[in-house]
């Protein structure tokens, strides 16, 4: 198959010169929450709570402990709107539970705050439970781009505990909370409507950095005969931004006009050049060929004297 076939709009060789780079509530109403009736004087009020600045990193925590509530096989999760992109480190969830279960960690992403969400990362593990205690996904490198929206969740296997403030909104240091998801069950589908708030703000804690220049691919794996959506974040701010994919697989290219070494073998242009945002953002939303499926690409995205990381993905 030649590499032309994989995006009609993919042909120009990076290696040639082309273009020149570049509140709380006021009074005692209550309100349902998670199927509760929760008073307003438990209600958390509208504003964000650092935690910590730890070197690069930054720990928001939202939601609290005065709501709470329990359940076998269910779903959890806050949607965030995100003003700066990030990158998410970690994400923990505050639960309770004693035995040994599989704990299902996620982000999806969505344009829009109530619309389709569609999973962007998700790992699960084998935990033991001890009590009552933040339960971690482990170290995570999951871009955040500003402008959008993602729905931070867990999953359990058994009978968990779970805890939650209430409000309509929450800053964090990158954007806001901005509603509960409540209505999962375990495992979620690989996407899903979200389409009110419940007013629940679940219990985190959210790790995120500002992060390197990255590269994040949607959906992965692509999907033969739609669109796939290629979001490099963190780069330079109003700068002439290029993707690059091989079939090829990974290498070593160096593109003089760029001067920097690209790690793909045989690499090729996608799409066209993309002026990066005031945040050093930039978007391709690129049609992905039918024909293309069953195939392997990489690909990364490029700025003056540098690149992101590599995304190795297939079409199906």
């Amino acid at each position: 198959m030649r590499l032309g076939i994989f995006l009609p709009v993919l042909a120009v060789i990076l290696a040639l010169p082309v273009v020149a780079m570049a509140q709380s509530l006021p009074d005692q109403t209550a309100v349902t929450v998670d199927g509760q009736s929760v008073s307003a004087t438990n209600q958390v009020q509208a504003v964000g709570k650092t935690l910590a600045t730890l070197g690069s990193d930054t720990i928001d925590v939202v939601g609290d402990t005065s709501g709470g509530s329990s359940g076998a096989g269910r779903a959890k999760g806050n949607s965030y709107r995100v003003d700066t992109s990030v990158v998410l480190n970690d994400a923990e969830f505050y639960l309770t539970f004693s035995d040994t279960q599989t704990l299902t960690y996620y982000v999806f992403e969505s344009s829009v705050e109530f619309g389709t969400y569609t999973e962007i990362h998700r790992n699960s593990q084998s935990v033991t439970g001890t009590g009552t205690a933040w339960y971690s996904s482990g170290p995570l490198s999951v871009p955040l781009a500003a402008g959008m929206h993602y729905i931070i969740a867990v999953s359990w296997t058994g009978t968990t505990g779970y805890f939650y403030g209430v409000g309509d909104t929450q800053a964090t240091s990158f954007g806001a909370y901005v509603h509960g998801y409540a209505t999962g069950y375990d495992p979620l589908p690989s996407s899903f409507s979200s389409t009110s708030n419940d007013q629940a703000i679940y219990h985190q804690r959210i790790t995120t950095d500002v992060g390197t220049f990255a590269l994040a691919v949607s959906p992965d794996p692509l999907v033969g005969g739609s669109t796939g959506t290629f979001s490099a974040t963190n780069g330079d701010a109003n700068t002439n931004t290029y993707l690059a994919y091989s079939m090829a697989g990974p290498g070593s290219t160096f593109v003089p006009f760029l001067n920097v070494t690209i790690d793909l073998a045989a690499p090729k242009q996608a799409g066209g050049v993309v002026t990066s945002d005031g945040q050093g953002n930039a978007t391709w939303n690129l049609p992905i060929p039918a024909g293309a499926v069953g195939r392997n690409v990489w690909v990364q995205a490029v700025q003056y004297g540098k690149k992101t990381n590599v995304v190795a993905t297939s079409v199906i």
